[in-house]
C-alpha cells in the first residue's frame, strides 16, 4: 500500500508541473521546456523569503508564485514569441531550452551549489485511515493538486478570461476576429504556467532538498505525463500524472531502482510512436 501511496504523491506532483505545459500549448501551441527551472525558482525563492527574510509562510509562497508568473510571461515574450511567427518549431523549442540552462545558472551564482530545505507546513505526525498511512506533507501535496485543478477547472469554465483562453485554444483566429487579444491570453497561459511550477516547488520544498538542478528530472516525467494525457486536457493530465506515478513506483519496487527513469523514456517513446494525440487527445480533421 505505501508504493501506491508513494506513487500518488509522485504523480500529483508530476501532474502540477504538466499542467504548465498544457497551459502554454492551449493559448500558443508551444511549450516552455525552462517549466523544471521555474519550479525550482518557485522552491528556492519561498524558501529565501520565508526562511531569510522572516516572511510568513502564506507571504513568501503568495510573493514567490506570482514572481514565478512574472518570470514565465518574460520567457514567452523573450524566447518564444520572436520564433513563433511561422518559423520552424525548432526555434522556440531551443530558445527555452537556452532559457532553462541560464535560470539553473543564475540560481547556481545567486544560491550557490548547496542545497536548501524548507520547513513543513505541518508537523510530522501520519495520518492513518484504517491500514493506510500517510505523511502529512504528502497529504499537502494531494490536497495541493485538488485544490489548484478544481481552481483552474472553475477559472477556465466560468469565467470571462476563462472563456476567452479556451477560445483561443479552440480558433486562434476566430478569436482574434471576435476581439479577444491572442497576446494577452497568451500571457495569461504563461503566467498561469509559471503560478502552477511555482506552486509544485513550494509543495516539495519540504519532503525533498531544493537546489538549482531540482526541476531537470521532473521536468522530463511532467513531459511524459502531458504526452500521455495529450495536451489539451486538464483533468487528463491529473489522471495521466497519478498513473505515470503508480506505475513508477511499482517498476522501482518490483524491478528495480535502476528501470524507473527507463520506463518513463520507453513510455513516452511508445506514446510518440502508437498514439500521439495521447489518451485524451482529440484527433483533429484538416480540409486540404
Amino acid at each position: 500500500m505505501d508504493v501506491v501511496v508513494n506513487g500518488l504523491v509522485l504523480g500529483c506532483i508530476y501532474a502540477l508541473v504538466a499542467l504548465g505545459f498544457t497551459f502554454t500549448w492551449m493559448t500558443t501551441l508551444t511549450l516552455n521546456f525552462g517549466q523544471g527551472s521555474l519550479l525550482m525558482l518557485g522552491a528556492l525563492i519561498g524558501i529565501t523569503l520565508h526562511v531569510d527574510w522572516g516572511l510568513a509562510m502564506w507571504l513568501a509562497a503568495l510573493l514567490s508564485i506570482v514572481a514565478v508568473a512574472a518570470i514565465s510571461v518574460a520567457v514567452y515574450w523573450g524566447a518564444i514569441a520572436p520564433f513563433n511567427k511561422g518559423q520552424d518549431a525548432i526555434s522556440w523549442i531551443l530558445a527555452t531550452v537556452a532559457v532553462d540552462i541560464a535560470l539553473r545558472a543564475g540560481a547556481t551564482m545567486v544560491w550557490g551549489k548547496s542545497v536548501l530545505q524548507a520547513p513543513p507546513f505541518f508537523n510530522d505526525d501520519l495520518i492513518e485511515i484504517g491500514r493506510l498511512v500517510v505523511e502529512n506533507q504528502q497529504a499537502v501535496i494531494v490536497g495541493g493538486l485538488l485544490i489548484v485543478v478544481i481552481a483552474l477547472s472553475l477559472f477556465v469554465s466560468g469565467s470571462l478570461w476563462g472563456k476567452a483562453l479556451t477560445a483561443v485554444a479552440q480558433n486562434r483566429m476566430a478569436a482574434a476576429l471576435s476581439g479577444i487579444s491572442p497576446a494577452v491570453i497568451a500571457s495569461l497561459g504563461f503566467a498561469l504556467s509559471g503560478a502552477v511550477a511555482a506552486i509544485a516547488g513550494l509543495l516539495i520544498a519540504p519532503v525533498i532538498f531544493a537546489s538549482s538542478n531540482m526541476g531537470a528530472p521532473l521536468l522530463v516525467k511532467a513531459f511524459t505525463v502531458s504526452v500521455l494525457a495529450g495536451l489539451s486536457s486538464i483533468w487528463g493530465v491529473v489522471f495521466a500524472g497519478l498513473l505515470f506515478g503508480v506505475i513508477e513506483a511499482m517498476v522501482a519496487r518490483y524491478v528495480g531502482s535502476e528501470w524507473r527513469d527507463i520506463f518513463g523514456l520507453l513510455l513516452l517513446v511508445a506514446v510518440l510512436a502508437f498514439r500521439p494525440t495521447g489518451l485524451f487527445g482529440l484527433r483533429q480533421i484538416v480540409k486540404v
